[in-house]
């Protein structure tokens, strides 16, 4: 996988498609799963206002969401509040890539997930269950395993809580 940002526009998109493909073609390997990134976990509505966007987080997402499926690329980078939006209307093949994902203190028991209910700069997240249950295909889970006491014990219990 790789990341571009949706907010280059098409022709930028359909290039960075267009050379993956190209790319692996030409060694014989899987093209690269090219993800647009919509809208950053850590922005809110304050945030895309104060850089002179739709302020409106949904739907600047949807707008660039559409803006890359249209463009060709096969997947997403998409807080997990938005997944259950967009899978309305993507079609189904769009892979979804959800940081932002936090774990609860209620999910689970133990000193690994101490701390692990803080946000941090997040500010659209949901639990890995909660965003495997809206559509996401893959997680990125950084600080809930990394910063905990225990990161090994951490990353077991998040894949427990999915069972």
């Amino acid at each position: 996988m790789l990341t571009i940002h949706t907010s280059g526009g098409s022709e930028m998109m359909r290039a960075a498609e267009k050379s993956a493909q190209d790319t692996a073609k030409s060694l014989g390997r899987p093209a690269p799963l090219v993800l647009g990134v919509t809208v950053l976990t850590s922005m809110d509505s304050n945030t895309l206002a104060e850089i002179g966007c739709e302020s409106n987080v949904g739907h600047q997402v949807e707008r660039l969401a559409s803006l890359a499926a249209n463009s060709g690329l096969r997947g997403l980078v998409c807080s997990p509040l938005e997944i259950a939006d967009l899978r309305e209307f993507l079609p189904e093949e769009i892979q979804l890539v959800t940081p932002g994902i936090r774990t609860r203190l209620g999910e689970a028991s133990g000193a690994a997930w101490a701390g692990a209910e803080k946000a941090d700069d997040q500010k659209r997240t949901l639990t890995p269950r909660e965003a495997i249950a809206a559509g996401a295909n893959w997680l990125v889970i950084g600080r809930p395993i990394y910063a905990a006491e225990n990161p090994r014990a951490a990353a077991e219990k998040i894949l427990e809580s999915l069972k």
